[in-house]
C-alpha cells in the first residue's frame, strides 16, 4: 500500500513527511532528502543510500579510533621523567607533514569496500562462472587477504 511504501522510504531516509504515518491524507506534505536524491538519481534501492552513509559513519569513526591510537603511541614515547618528581614531562612535538600509518590505510579501505559490497545492489548477484577463481586471486593482491576481519576489527569466532 502507499503507506507501507512511504513508511519504508520514511524508515530508510529518503523521505520526510510532516504528519504522522497514521494520519497521512491526500494533501499531506512529503518533501525528499538527500538520501531520497542520491537513491532517485542513481538508480539505487531505497535502503542504500542509508546503509553506505552508515558504512560512511563507520570508516569515519574507525579511522579516528586508529589515529587516536597512533597518536597515544607517539605521545607515550615522547614522554620523558623529571627524575626529582618521577612526573611524565612530555617535550613539545616538532611539525611533521601529515602522515597516515600504512595499517590505517589499509583498514581505511578495507573498510569502504566492504561497505560497498554489503549494499543491496549486491543481494542477489550470483557468482558467475570462474568468477570464485577470480576473486581468489584478487584476495592475494589485497594486502588483508580473504579474511576482512583483521583489518575491519571485528571478531571470528567465539
Amino acid at each position: 500500500t502507499v503507506k507501507n511504501t512511504m513508511k519504508a522510504l520514511g524508515d530508510n531516509g529518503c523521505i520526510r513527511m510532516e504528519d504522522d504515518l497514521e494520519k497521512i491524507e491526500d494533501n499531506s506534505a512529503v518533501t525528499t532528502t538527500v538520501l531520497g536524491l542520491a537513491a532517485s538519481n542513481y538508480y539505487l534501492q531505497y535502503r542504500t543510500p542509508l546503509q553506505m552513509r552508515e558504512g560512511a559513519r563507520e570508516v569515519r569513526n574507525a579511522i579516528s579510533r586508529m589515529l587516536e591510537a597512533n597518536e597515544a603511541q607517539k605521545v607515550s614515547a615522547d614522554e620523558k621523567y623529571d627524575a626529582s618528581s618521577f612526573t611524565p614531562v612530555i617535550k613539545p612535538k616538532q611539525l611533521q607533514p601529515y602522515e597516515v600509518a600504512v595499517n590505517i590505510e589499509v583498514a581505511a579501505v578495507a573498510h569502504i569496500l566492504y561497505s560497498l559490497s554489503q549494499t543491496h545492489e549486491f543481494d542477489e548477484h550470483p557468482v558467475r562462472h570462474n568468477e570464485e577463481e577470480h576473486n581468489a586471486e584478487l584476495s592475494e593482491q589485497v594486502p588483508w587477504g580473504p579474511d576482512t576481519s583483521i583489518p575491519l576489527g571485528k571478531k571470528t569466532g567465539p
